[in-house]
């Protein structure tokens, strides 16, 4: 894909609740740290599969 940025890339997770303090729902996103930082990369229901998402974005080998 033309638009995929070249390696290395880095990625962390931040964890969002949506809605009211009582009532929120708490879901995943990835985001970018190299080479776009603060770019929303992906959002995910768990812990589990944000991590599978940012080792995919990460591994140069997956490409």
């Amino acid at each position: 894909m033309p638009d995929n940025p070249g390696y290395p890339r880095e990625a962390k997770i931040v964890e969002v609740t949506k809605g009211d303090s009582s009532q929120g729902v708490v879901s995943f996103e990835l985001r970018g740290v190299t080479p776009d930082a603060g770019l929303l990369l992906s959002e995910h229901p768990s812990m589990e599969d944000a991590l599978e998402a940012k080792r995919r974005y990460e591994d140069e080998s997956l490409e």
